[in-house]
């Protein structure tokens, strides 16, 4: 039987003007303040682009829903449940055409404690490890 199967490319690779990154980072120690695996997408793409390409990020839903293969109703709650865990800022401003756009930035003194709390947390759990580590070097090396 032939493997007629094609390899899936999301809308947004097909689409040169639409920003589409290479990978996601996936903040794990996110799942314990209750977001769920879009949440932490979004967030991934909002932290990896703010701190990588941009000071200045304006994606519509649409075009999120495109780069994360997602819906615009979930890219829209997951903005929602950010913000309200306050992870972001999110500002709706006045568009030249009568419109209005949204910008969203990241409150970088929540996501720095979180990040110690859980990250320096498992560090602290590696610690004595790593003393064991050395005691089993010391004692090979005295023999």
């Amino acid at each position: 039987m032939k493997n007629n199967t094609k390899p899936i490319i999301s809308k947004a690779k097909e689409n040169n003007n639409l920003f589409t990154p290479d990978y996601i980072p996936y903040y794990q120690f996110l799942e314990y303040e209750g977001l769920n695996h879009s949440d932490i997408k979004l967030f991934g793409f909002i932290f990896f682009y703010l701190t990588s390409s941009s000071n200045t990020f304006y994606f519509s839903n649409e075009n999120l829903a495109e780069i994360l293969n997602s819906s615009e109703r979930r890219i829209s709650a997951s903005v929602s449940k950010l913000k309200n865990r306050n992870l972001i800022f999110v500002k709706i401003l006045p568009h030249s055409n009568k419109g209005v756009y949204r910008l969203i930035s990241l409150n970088n003194q929540v996501v720095t404690e979180l990040a110690k709390r859980y990250v320096g947390g498992r560090q602290k759990w590696r610690d004595p490890i790593d003393k064991n580590g050395e005691e089993i070097e010391n004692i090979n090396n005295n023999k």
